[in-house]
């Protein structure tokens, strides 16, 4: 709580002690994968456990822990792995089971389970309506009142998929879009309420989106 976390996309990652003003940074080197996989610093999510997991520019996901100020590069035994040390992590949230969800520029959605330490890749499929609409995205958020995980793409719109999921791999994707409301098709920002109702910010106005109904409100700027 008294710390302030700032990625910036050449100079690594800084933290201010908001008590002390005292300032700390990470930054990348070369050959020491004890360091930051990139200075490009795309998001930031700091979990229950007080750690800071850290989506990076064209180096996938790093994990820091601030006591002891050591960084892991996440890696899996998979395929998939090499994928997502090279992604750019746009957003990253995490789910009432751990597992820690990832919308990347480029390279669809990712879902981390650090307990078992397994990793899902979530794509675009022209033959299948239910994936993820776009492989460009740009927000993610878990909402524990719908139990559902909400996407914001980079020109189709909002996806979302049930969090309960067992096999992420599977998951029907379910898309809502300008058909059904919302201002514009091109999504940055999504945060959720405590009624209901999640918020998009896009390239057209912010919209209020009442998942429940299916309303849309969409808030613009007078003239």
């Amino acid at each position: 709580a008294d710390r302030l976390w700032i990625g910036t996309m050449t100079r690594g990652l800084f933290v201010i002690d908001t008590r002390t003003g005292d300032i700390d940074s990470f930054i990348s080197a070369e050959g020491d994968t004890a360091t930051l996989s990139s200075n490009g610093i795309m998001s930031l999510h700091v979990g229950v456990d007080g750690r800071v997991r850290i989506g990076t520019f064209g180096g996938g996901l790093n994990v820091l822990d601030p006591r002891s100020r050591s960084i892991a590069r996440v890696s899996v035994s998979t395929p998939l792995s090499d994928t997502l040390s090279r992604a750019r992590v746009t957003a990253i949230t995490a789910d009432q089971r751990g597992r820690i969800w990832m919308a990347t520029d480029g390279d669809g959605l990712f879902a981390y389970h650090e307990a078992t330490d397994s990793l899902a890749q979530l794509k675009r499929s022209d033959s299948n309506p239910l994936t993820i609409s776009d492989d460009r995205l740009y927000a993610v958020q878990f909402d524990d009142a719908s139990g559902r995980i909400w996407v914001g793409t980079a020109g189709r719109g909002l996806d979302w998929l049930d969090a309960s999921v067992e096999d992420v791999a599977r998951a029907d994707i379910y898309n809502i879009s300008k058909a059904d409301g919302l201002s514009d098709n091109v999504i940055y920002g999504v945060l959720t309420d405590h009624v209901e109702h999640v918020w998009l910010s896009t390239n057209s106005g912010i919209v209020r989106y009442h998942w429940q109904s299916g309303e849309a409100t969409i808030f613009r700027k007078r003239h």
